[in-house]
């Protein structure tokens, strides 16, 4: 009991209850501290008596009780208290002691004193937030409506209840407030008790349509510059065996939080039992109403500007904190973030066994914290896994209700804290419930800063797409067993889903009634971001946590299993094998084979020049004898330094049919880039012509061999190169991150399964062309150059500028009606955007890879050609795409990439190369046929990006390709984005510490940074800004 100040009215205590349990917690309290303190701990509870030697947190107390009990202990005791205090001291009689031994100063306390106050008070700072929000919807929501649905048992007097709903809105001034603007601010406007009634509406529904009727009625939003923020349904709910009624109130969060439903209720029922008796409520006044907490508030806190104020103390806490708080937690969202996708929410429910809900409790006990802590832990866990990432935020509530004044008053005091965990370190489950103790109790004990002054102090960026600081929200609350009893009815709790959503998840943890009552749980989530499915999913795994946290306590958490078997199996061996690995033969052999079937039939379309089969093999293998005696060998690379044209053709297929390794070198490239090529990895011979023999580096000393010079055709018996499939192919060159490029060889076997599942999959023929556009040293080339030809078709070679004009490309294809052409998706949408684009009818497919495709670029070529876009994935260590899937518009924002082709393995793996769940996000790993054999000469980095395979057997590998993705539920992959700084500009990859390498190397050059603009307009650009030496 408090006196009209808000102090404890000690006359008032009750005396002791001499039929109070005798067990060793109920002992007599042996000082008045300790008495008082009994109260106190059960009334954080809400039970009836509480023994000085009886545990909090065994009586049901957790995180958020402990909270409200060491507000009302500082107010009532003048003591500091902290939560933590009572966390090691958790009884009564140990917090009396506690306080007694350190001698704890009083806290400095403000007397509730009449205070004058503007006829239209402010708003406290969490109505703010709230009001902006409100008022930032398009649509009014219903998102932050609070439903308190009752089933009443017993007869109901309607008049009553309205009368009792008037007394209430009387009481608490907040319930008769409207929020009007003014001047552009929003202020408290409070109604007169007569002026603002609470509208009580009686609805008539049967059983089976109660839930629906309840949840329209809940979702009904508030117009609150003009409406009060508290409804009332009673619904008559007719039945065969009688009549029931239900009773519902809707109180706008604005307005009330979880914590003002008890002094709400029972309030409602003090008024409807006088009521019923035909008089007014009799009951204490409050000592203040919430508009004075409002004013009040700051002087409690005191002034940021005086550093050792309480408030100042706790900003320097958060500030540090939360210092470099990532601004998104990843999350296996179905739908990307919008800034219009709206608060439509939806909930899936789970339970937990017994021997878990057990299990969770030892854990807590064992650890000194509660059972929130032991959930909080394994949420952090979840969400690492989930995401990713060590540095887990989790959004936490707290009452906000320290000051014991007010306890019973009807207002949105709760305040919202950030729970930052480190996950790092692959801790045990009670290390890290021990990690999630600490920052509980550090958030608790500096919980008096407003959220929104947070976000205000820590400058963080506005977004509609994401709430600030966290996305996830966690809840922990106990269930009573019965309702309040209202005016001689007995009540019952009945659950209301409003189908609203604030954040992107919102896991609830609800302790049944009962000491060893059951925990059951569910997950809120926003529709617009998530399907039911996911969250269904993500249901699961935060179940299989919490029971390994229960069973396995002291295992490190990274033994624990997020997928069933069967899962595991299906990642790792279902959606890998659709198609068995191709044996090819040699691709010399193959393409000698395909020109003796029709040496006549065009191969090959430069121009003005068409050569045929026969007369290309001949060329080929005139030039391959002639590499031979050079002293080519099997598997040496053989440069070729040659534009886009016949020859190039003639030269690529010569140095196969020599059984050498094919390394393009493009004339177009800086004489700096050639020359670190060639020193990198000298080749065997080079081939290039006359006109471009200038662009070697002075002192090249291998032989070189010029096309343009007279030979003697192949001898009589030239057999084609049979080589073995481990040896180098062809070598291509990406970029490297120490500025100078890597070379990246890639055997038979590689591009030979490559070519054959391209081709059973996209069949080419006799009758069919093929564009040839891409530069000489990219590694789609490679397939433009030799798969066409394998299958009999013809290339259609584009002019060596000709890749750059989309309406020349446009040309090419109308006049020779070729089938297939390969885009990146940033040529693709220009070529899309060409006028002569949509005259393109031959086409049968359009091919796109090296870049992201996105859902705008596949609608518009849908809009344009009538043939379909086909997207590739697969970097040059993987033998040019490894999937390649049509792409349909609508379907999502990036086209998924699809399954594995023939004898490719892909993992999605976390940091610690597990297999991640679906729509998890994680590394994706290459294995099977067509990996590279690393880079020449690059030991450390070969062995960096090719790890062994922990599935597979001994001395297979893996590629770690650094792109971020994730598989589907119908076992497709979907990229994501790059885990490190390498981009891919017009489908060239580039690494920007090699661009800022090379600038460093400039005399005139202090310091540079390198980065892809895609905020300009037109295509996206490489952007540098540099520091002179000057």
């Amino acid at each position: 009991p408090l006196t009209e100040n808000g102090k404890v009215d000690r006359a008032a205590l009750p005396a002791p209850d001499s039929e109070a349990p005798a067990g060793p917690g109920h002992r007599t309290p042996s000082d008045q501290r300790t008495e008082l303190l009994c109260h106190v701990f059960a009334d954080a509870l809400g039970l009836p008596d509480f023994g000085p030697h009886e545990d909090f947190f065994e009586r049901g107390g957790h995180s958020l009780s402990a909270m409200s009990l060491v507000g009302r202990a500082r107010t009532l005791l003048d003591a500091e208290l902290s939560v933590g205090d009572l966390f090691s001291a958790r009884t009564p009689a140990a917090t009396a002691a506690l306080l007694r031994a350190a001698r704890t100063p009083t806290r400095p306390s403000v007397d509730v004193v009449d205070r004058p106050r503007p006829a239209e008070p402010p708003l406290s700072a969490a109505q703010q937030r709230l009001w902006f929000l409100h008022r930032l919807e398009e649509e009014p929501t219903a998102a932050y409506n609070v439903p308190i649905a009752l089933r009443l048992t017993g007869t109901l007097d309607e008049r009553a209840l309205e009368g009792a709903l008037a007394d209430l809105a009387a009481r608490h001034e907040v319930l008769r407030t409207v929020f009007p603007e003014r001047e552009g601010r929003a202020v408290q406007h409070i109604l007169a008790p007569g002026e603002a009634p609470v509208p009580l509406t009686v609805r008539t529904t049967a059983p089976d349509a109660l839930d629906a009727a309840l949840a329209g009625a809940a979702s009904l939003p508030f117009a609150l510059d003009r409406e009060t923020p508290l409804r009332a349904d009673l619904f008559r709910v007719t039945a065969e065996g009688g009549t029931s009624d239900v009773l519902l109130l809707v109180l706008h969060h604005i307005a009330g939080d979880e914590w003002s439903v008890r002094p709400l209720l029972d309030d409602l029922a003090t008024a409807l039992a006088a009521r019923s008796d035909g008089r007014p409520p009799e009951w204490t006044p409050l000592p203040l109403q919430y508009a004075d907490h409002t004013l009040r508030h700051q002087d409690l806190l005191g002034d940021e500007t005086d550093e050792d104020s309480e408030i100042s103390r706790q900003v320097r806490y958060w500030k540090d904190r939360l210092a470099g708080l990532p601004p998104e937690l990843p999350l296996p969202l179905d739908r990307p973030r919008r800034p219009d996708t709206g608060h439509e929410g939806g909930i899936v429910e789970f339970g937990l066994s017994p021997e878990t809900t057990a299990g969770l409790r030892r854990l807590a006990s064992r650890t000194g914290a509660t059972p929130f802590m032991v959930a909080h832990a394994a949420l952090a866990l979840l969400l690492h896994r989930i995401g990713g990432t060590d540095d887990v935020p989790v959004g936490t509530l707290v009452a906000g209700r320290d000051d014991a004044a007010v306890h019973d008053l009807v207002g949105f005091f709760v305040n919202t804290l950030v729970l930052r965990t480190d996950v790092g370190g692959d801790p045990t489950p009670a290390r890290l419930v021990a990690r999630a103790r600490a920052a509980t109790l550090d958030a608790l004990d500096h919980a008096d800063v407003p959220f929104e002054r947070l976000v205000d102090l820590l400058d963080v960026e506005r977004s509609l797409e994401r709430h600030p600081l966290f996305q996830i929200m966690l809840n922990y609350q106990t269930r009573t067993a019965e309702g309040p009893e209202l005016g001689g009815l007995s009540s019952e709790p009945v659950a209301v889903h409003t189908r609203t959503a604030k954040f992107d998840l919102t896991f609830t943890l609800v302790q049944e009634p009962g000491a060893d009552g059951p925990l059951n749980g569910g997950i809120t989530y926003r529709t617009g971001l998530f399907d039911a499915a996911t969250v269904r999913r993500i249901a699961d795994w935060y179940e299989r946590v919490l029971a390994t946290f229960a069973d396995h306590p002291d295992r490190p958490v990274g033994d624990c299993r997020l997928l069933t078997d069967t899962e595991h199996h299906q990642l790792l061996t279902t959606w890998n094998s659709a198609e068995e690995p191709v044996q090819p033969a040699s691709l010399a052999r193959e393409f000698a084979e395909r020109a003796a079937l029709a040496p006549d039939a065009p191969a090959v379309i430069d121009g003005e020049r068409t050569i045929p089969y026969g007369e290309l093999l001949a060329d080929a293998q005139s030039l391959a004898a002639l590499l031979r005696e050079r002293g080519v060998r099997h598997g040496e690379p053989v440069a070729v330094l040659l534009p886009r044209s016949a020859e190039l053709v003639t030269a690529a297929h010569a140095v196969l049919q020599a059984g050498g390794a094919y390394l393009p070198l493009d004339p177009d490239h800086p004489a700096a880039r050639l020359s670190a090529m060639l020193d990198e990895n000298p080749p065997a011979v080079l081939l290039t012509d006359r006109a471009r023999r200038g662009l070697l580096p002075d002192g090249f000393d291998r032989p070189v061999v010029l096309l343009d010079d007279p030979r003697p055709a192949a001898p009589t018996g030239f057999a084609p190169a049979e080589p073995h499939p481990a040896q180098p192919a062809y070598i291509l060159h990406t970029s490297g991150s120490t500025g100078r490029p890597k070379a990246v060889a890639v055997p038979h076997r590689a591009i030979g399964n490559r070519l054959a599942w391209t081709r059973r999959r996209f069949p080419l023929g006799p009758v069919d062309r093929m564009l040839a556009k891409a530069a000489p040293g990219f590694d789609v080339s490679v397939w433009e150059l030799t798969g066409p030809l394998l299958a009999g078709a013809t290339v259609v070679l584009a002019g060596p500028d000709a890749h750059r004009d989309p309406a020349e490309l446009a040309r090419l294809i109308r006049e020779h009606g070729v089938q297939a052409v390969h885009f990146v998706p940033s040529m693709l949408a220009l070529f899309a955007a060409e006028p002569e684009a949509a005259r393109c009818t031959s086409l049968r497919w359009i091919f796109s890879g090296g870049e992201a495709l996105t859902d705008t670029l596949v609608r518009r070529c849908a809009e344009v050609f009538t043939a379909p876009v086909v997207n590739q994935y697969g970097p040059t260590e993987a033998a040019v795409d490894v999937t390649a899937r049509t792409a349909v518009p609508g379907e999502q924002p990036l086209a998924p990439l699809g399954a594995p082709g023939a004898g490719t393995r892909a993992y999605v793996l976390d940091a610690a190369l597990r297999p991640v769940p679906p729509g998890v996000s994680g590394e994706l790993y290459l294995g099977g046929a067509q990996l590279a054999l690393g880079y020449l000469g690059r030991t450390a980095q070969t062995a960096e990006r090719f790890v062994a395979d922990p599935f597979g057997a001994p001395g297979e590998r893996l590629y770690r390709t650094g792109d971020l993705a994730r598989w589907n539920v119908r076992g497709e992959l979907e990229y994501l984005r790059r885990a490190d700084d390498q981009v891919k500009l017009r489908g060239v990859r580039i690494e920007p510490e090699e661009v800022r390498t090379s600038l460093l190397g400039h005399p005139d050059v202090r310091d540079a940074l390198v980065l892809v603009r895609d905020d300009l307009p037109g295509a996206p650009r490489l952007v540098v800004a540099y520091e002179d030496e000057g």
